[in-house]
């Protein structure tokens, strides 16, 4: 462990050191319009925050397909795996808390399917990703006990058709499709892609476990059975402009996927297959009357989640979730409330840093001018006349400059869903449950000289649980123009879901109808240097003590429970470092090291938390050749993970490392080749399920 610390210590060192001697450019950089927080889209949260943006641009240079994938790559607190191979969905945690933790949006709106598993949406349907770290059931209530992720989907953004083919191994076939439609005042953008495999890479055969809890995969390598799958998603976007400042959006999206269940190592099950049936309808109305400068906003999301497991008998289990879901909020911000700016950091998994600044009004451009105060004090002038003929256009600021003195904003809302479960197969007997849930929400935010404040309470009202409460408290002080501190404390609150209450019995896992609410506290401070240069640190420190948490277990028979633990305790560091510097006038070197260490105790026996590992850290580093290709080499490791609450198993570490090349054959055709687990190193996230070894992707991308 010593010596990955004092790796990781001694990348940044030589990194930072790069940076501060690389020549910058002289001219400045226009960035894309971009949204911001706030909008109809963005996560709902304050200034002072721990949260990060992973940018489009960022996503490509991973050189993966899909979102886990590139997730998968390297952000801070940040954890995506797999309980098996690319057969299981990818589920995300943040700071050790995954699963039905960990708040999954889309556009703004709660995803439908499984509560914690990412949503199959490929690379170039997204625009951004939104990560929120800490408690957030202050704005969000229920499922944001860990945080949230907001994923924001390309809409009126594409300007030609986009296609994308792409084969790899393990006989996988992926394709996607993205098309803006213009009418007038009304924009639709539909989406489409498909991915199957079949699966069936070599694996070895056997765990021999030792006394000291070790844990080895030996054997002669056999193929894993049952491990295809298919995937199939469509998805639509329509928004409409009236006169002023009135809008209305319509999203639609429908997903299926079929994926065999291998079973264990040495039992796998040839017929086993899990389906999963989501649709979500979302539709919106945002509204800014000139006469008072506020913002009204009101959604509504209705899903339908489908979740079946098929055995070798063909016995069918399924549970089936219907949710609908309404929400109105009010920002208030007159003309004695101005509204506060705000950072937008950008993660750039080693593709160059990007800031941002913005409030309540939605897109703007942004302008990141290094080193250079004529173009500086030009663009704020732009700022100033088009702020001048419209009151929503928020004014363009350089990086470094200061938040708005004295400004405020003011937040409240009602939000009600109403949630349904529907049974088929073996399970126990419980009726047809349903849940009701209102909720009532309010936060402030206000600049006083260099200092942000924050505060937010939400009540909700849970159908046979009762009553919750979460507050939450922030400070954020910019005490240089390059620095910012910022501190915050809040709990929160999980109900158990219908899938752990009530899954139907099977031959790998059972629901627990007698489940207790999760609870949370939680505490974080972060330090964040935000060079004028392009260069960026992040350091986070966090507590969090978690109540009645829900942990899934295996029985002496193999089935999996949930079942509480009455106490938890997290606590960790988090660190990442970017940037890039320019090597010549063709060539620029983008670069990110990031390293996390989580301690999660479960305090009723004094034991690490299962499948939590201690440590995670990655280094990606990125070469672009102006706009012609780029080649990215991203390390990861991952620390040894204990597999039971006794920690008297456990598995290994391992390092993975992949690469990617993009080479732009012409201004509507671009080419990617990739490589996972170059070296082809045997892991695993479970225990009994394989992850495949290397694999090699090549994808075409086509603009029409």
């Amino acid at each position: 462990m010593c010596t990955l610390r004092t790796f990781a210590l001694s990348i940044l060192f030589v990194l930072f050191f790069c940076s501060l001697h690389a020549g910058q450019p002289e001219e400045a950089i226009i960035l894309p319009e971009a949204r911001v927080f706030g909008d109809s889209d963005g996560l709902r949260i304050s200034g002072t925050a721990d949260w990060e943006v992973v940018g489009r641009d960022a996503l490509a240079a991973t050189g993966k397909a899909t979102l886990a994938e590139a997730l998968a790559s390297g952000v801070a607190g940040v954890r995506v795996e797999r309980s098996g191979g690319r057969e299981k969905g990818a589920q995300i945690s943040i700071r050790g808390m995954g699963g039905q933790r960990v708040l999954i949006l889309i556009d703004g709106q709660p995803a439908a399917g499984t509560a914690g598993e990412l949503p199959v949406i490929p690379v170039s349907e997204i625009a951004r990703v939104e990560i929120l770290r800490g408690a957030a059931s202050a704005r969000y209530g229920d499922r944001a006990l860990g945080g949230a992720l907001n994923i924001i989907t390309k809409k009126d953004d594409p300007a030609a058709l986009i296609l994308n083919l792409g084969y790899a191994s393990f006989a996988t076939l992926r394709a996607s499709a993205l098309a803006p439609l213009n009418f007038g005042q009304t924009r639709l953008t539909l989406g489409a892609s498909a991915e199957k495999s079949d699966g069936g890479w070599l694996y070895p055969g056997q765990f021999r476990e030792y006394p000291d809890g070790t844990t080895t995969l030996d054997g002669d390598r056999v193929s894993a059975l049952n491990t295809g799958y298919s995937t199939y998603r469509g998805a639509l976007h329509g928004a409409h402009s009236f006169t002023g400042e009135t809008r209305v959006t319509l999203d639609a999206e429908y997903a299926a996927r079929e994926a065999g269940v291998p079973g264990t190592i040495n039992f796998p099950t040839a017929r086993a297959a899990m389906r999963d049936q989501v649709f979500r309808l979302a539709a919106g109305a945002k509204t800014s009357p000139a006469s008072r400068g506020d913002t009204l906003s009101l959604s509504g999301v209705l899903s339908r989640q489908r979740r079946a497991y098929r055995d070798d008998t063909e016995s069918l289990n399924a549970l089936a979730q219907n949710t609908l879901a309404i929400n109105y909020s009010l920002p208030l911000a007159g003309a004695q409330r101005e509204r506060p700016a705000r950072h937008l950091a950008e993660c750039p998994l080693g593709n160059g840093a990007v800031f941002a600044r913005g409030d309540e009004a939605g897109a703007r451009r942004a302008v990141f001018a290094r080193d250079n105060e004529a173009q500086r004090a030009e663009a704020g002038a732009a700022a100033d006349q088009d702020s001048e003929t419209n009151d929503d256009a928020p004014g363009i600021l350089a990086p470094g400059e200061r938040e708005a003195r004295g400004s405020a904003l003011l937040r409240f809302g009602v939000e009600a869903q109403y949630l349904s479960l529907e049974t088929a197969g073996i399970g126990v007997g419980f009726g047809d449950p349903t849940r009701a849930v209102f909720s009532l929400y309010t936060d402030d935010e206000f600049t006083v000289s260099d200092f942000i404040f924050s505060a937010a309470l939400r009540g909700d009202l849970h159908g046979g649980y009762g009553a919750f409460l979460s507050p939450a408290l922030g400070c954020a002080w910019n005490f240089h123009k390059d620095w910012r501190i910022a501190l915050n404390a809040g709990t929160a609150y999980r109900v158990p879901s219908f899938e752990e209450l009530f899954w139907p019995m099977s031959a790998f896992a059972v629901g627990n109808p007698n489940l207790r609410p999760e609870r949370a506290l939680s505490v974080d401070c972060g330090l964040i240097w935000q060079a004028a240069s392009a260069l960026q640190l992040r350091v986070s420190a966090f507590v969090q003590r978690y109540d009645s948490l829900i942990l899934w277990q295996p029985s002496a028979g193999g089935v999996w429970r949930p079942t509480n633990i009455a106490r938890v305790l997290a606590r960790g560091v988090e660190a990442a470092f970017s940037g890039d510097a320019m090597l010549s006038a063709s060539f620029t070197l983008g670069y990110r090291a990031e390293y996390s260490l989580n301690i999660s105790e479960d305090r009723d026996l004094g034991k690490q938390v299962p499948r939590v590992p201690k440590e995670k850290a990655s280094a990606h580093i990125s070469i672009q050749w102006l706009r012609h290709a780029s080649i990215s080499l991203i390390g990861s490791y991952t620390g040894f993970r204990y597999v039971n609450r006794a920690n008297t198993k456990f598995l290994d570490e391992y390092f993975l490392l992949d690469s990617s090349i993009d080479i732009t054959i012409t201004e509507w055709a671009k080419i990617k080749f990739a490589v996972h687990n170059i070296f082809n190193k045997v892991y695993v996230h479970l225990r009994e399920y394989p992850v495949p070894g290397r694999e090699i992707l090549t994808t075409l991308e086509v603009r029409l």
